[in-house]
């Protein structure tokens, strides 16, 4: 339940309260996996940077990568909005290897995928 308030997705009525067809889409499938007993974590690009950031200067970052490589269903809100820093680059592609065969990424992004390379800035990662 806390996913849906976090995402937007759930009233108090219980119905489906955003009407953008990203986040719409994300939150069946999000549905379809809590209902299946699986664990779902959403998490907005610019917040998981700056938290993960936050928690290099603080020593929590090797637990916040093990939580983002944990769950059954990551979903990642808002990709592109900015180009990728070069920590960022290198989060997010611990982020993708570390859930490679063991869960599911799901990007939501108003940018189209063609132009996602010129974001991330570096051909090898991206």
């Amino acid at each position: 339940m806390l996913f849906y308030a976090s995402c937007g997705c759930w009233s108090s009525a219980g119905t489906t309260g955003f009407h953008a067809p990203n986040r719409l889409r994300f939150c069946y499938q999000a549905r379809s996996m809590i209902s299946d007993n699986r664990s779902v974590l959403y998490q907005r690009i610019p917040r998981m940077f700056g938290d993960l950031a936050l928690a290099r200067g603080d020593g929590r970052y090797p637990r916040l990568m093990r939580a983002l490589g944990g769950v059954k269903l990551l979903i990642v809100d808002d990709w592109g909005l900015e180009p990728f820093a070069p920590e960022q680059r290198h989060d997010m592609l611990e982020i993708v290897e570390d859930r490679y065969g063991r869960g599911a990424t799901l990007i939501t992004s108003q940018i189209p995928v063609d132009r996602w390379h010129d974001l991330i800035g570096v051909p090898k990662i991206s």
